[in-house]
Formats: C-alpha cells, structure tokens, sequence
C-alpha cells in the first residue's frame, strides 16, 4: 500500500518524465534510470551544437517547473497569512 507521501512523489516523477518526454526530440531514448533519476540516449547527434541545444531546453523545462512551483508556494503563504 502506498503511503499519500510515496503515492504524491510517483506523481511528480511521472509528470517530470512525461514533460521531459516532450521535451526531448521523438527520436531520442527517455528513460527512468533509478528512483528520480533519468538517461538519454541520443545517437547521431553530429554536431555540438544539438547537444547544446538539447541541454538548453531540458534546462529551461527544469527551470519553468521551478519557477511554477516557487508561484505556487507564494500563493500558498500569501493565503495563509490573510493577504
């Protein structure tokens, strides 16, 4: 039996797994590699230049669930303390 805690964090491995599945070319390999971490498998990439761009959008990804979430708690605070 999952615990509510167990169950909320599968969640949000999986909605990071299905936004970095979006993320990545269709052509590239997305896979879960252990508990939250994840591979790429990108072959024939030819130049630098791809790879750079693979990083910059899977960083950009990352950094908008942040920021999402960082809006989110905000709200959260601001609620709780009557504003």
């Amino acid at each position: 039996i999952f615990s509510s805690r167990k169950a909320l964090m599968l969640a949000m491995i999986l909605n990071f797994a299905r936004m970095l599945r979006q993320t990545v070319p269709s052509g590239y390999f997305v896979g879960r590699f252990g508990g939250d971490e994840f591979i790429i498998i990108a072959e024939g990439i030819a130049e630098r230049e791809e790879i750079e761009k693979l990083v910059r959008n899977i960083r950009k990804m990352y950094e908008d669930i942040l920021r999402i979430k960082a809006e989110e708690t905000q709200k959260i605070k601001g609620k709780k303390s009557g504003e």
